[in-house]
C-alpha cells in the first residue's frame, strides 16, 4: 500500500473527502522568470527533447544514501545514449553535496551536458523541470518533486518497494528495478545487511534506456 493512501486513511478517519489524488507542487512566478534566464543563459530555451538527470537523491538516509544510487559511470553511458539516438540535451542536477557526483557523470560522458548543481530551492529546481520532457532518477525526493509539476519520470529503485515509495499515481512515470527475490529489502525503515546491492550494480545500462525509449 502506498505511504499517500495512508495519509488518505488518516482524512478519511476525520471525514474529510478524498477529492483528487493527484500531488501538485505551485511554482512561485519569480522561480519561473528566474528558470526562464538560466535556460536563455545556457542556450537551452525552447530545444527538445530536454531531460533532467538526478543521479544522487536518497539524503534522508545520511551515508547510506550510496545504498539508493544506481552507479555513475551507468549514468554516464546512459546520459551518452540518450544525446546519440535522440538528440537529447542533458540536465545533471542535485544539491550541493551531489555536485561532485554530477561531475564526475559530465567528466566521464563522452558529450557536452549541463550542470545545475547547488544551493536551488525546491520551487527553484521544480520551475527548472517543469521545462523538461523527462526526468530520470533514483528513488528519492527529486522522483516526486517532478511528479508533482507533472513531468514525466523513469526511476530507479533498488532496496525500497516502489509499490509503496514509487511514483504517485503512477500515470505517465515509469519504475525500472531488476527485481532480484530478495528485492525489496528495507523494511519497517531498516534496511538490511547486503554486501553486493546487485538491485541496482546488476541493473544495465539497456534495461534502463529501453524505459526511456517511450517518452523521447
Amino acid at each position: 500500500k502506498h505511504v499517500v493512501e495512508h495519509y488518505f486513511d488518516l482524512l478519511k478517519e476525520i471525514d474529510i473527502p478524498i477529492i483528487d489524488k493527484t500531488l501538485e507542487l505551485v511554482i512561485p512566478q519569480s522561480d519561473h522568470k528566474w528558470a526562464k534566464e538560466w535556460f536563455l543563459q545556457k542556450a537551452l530555451a525552447f530545444v527538445k527533447p530536454l531531460v533532467a538527470v538526478f543521479p544522487g537523491g536518497g539524503a534522508s538516509w545520511g551515508k547510506n544514501a550510496v545504498l539508493k544510487r544506481w552507479p555513475v559511470e551507468k549514468y554516464a553511458k546512459l546520459v551518452d545514449k540518450m544525446i546519440e539516438k535522440y538528440n537529447a540535451h542533458i540536465i545533471l542536477m542535485g544539491n550541493e553535496g551531489e555536485r561532485e557526483l554530477c561531475q564526475a557523470i559530465a567528466e566521464k560522458s563522452r558529450v557536452t551536458v549541463h550542470m545545475v548543481a547547488g544551493d536551488l530551492s525546491i520551487t527553484q529546481s521544480a520551475a527548472i523541470l517543469k521545462q523538461c520532457s523527462l526526468v530520470v532518477c533514483n528513488d528519492g525526493g527529486p522522483l516526486h518533486v517532478a511528479v508533482a509539476v507533472d513531468v514525466p519520470t523513469v526511476s530507479i529503485f533498488g532496496p525500497v518497494d516502489d509499490k509503496v515509495y514509487g511514483p504517485y499515481p503512477v500515470g505517465k512515470h515509469a519504475v525500472i528495478k531488476k527485481g532480484l527475490a530478495c528485492q525489496p529489502c528495507y523494511r519497517r525503515f531498516r534496511m538490511a545487511n547486503c554486501s553486493h546491492i546487485n538491485c541496482l550494480n546488476g541493473l544495465e545500462v539497456e534495461e534502463v534506456f529501453k524505459k526511456i525509449e517511450r517518452f523521447l
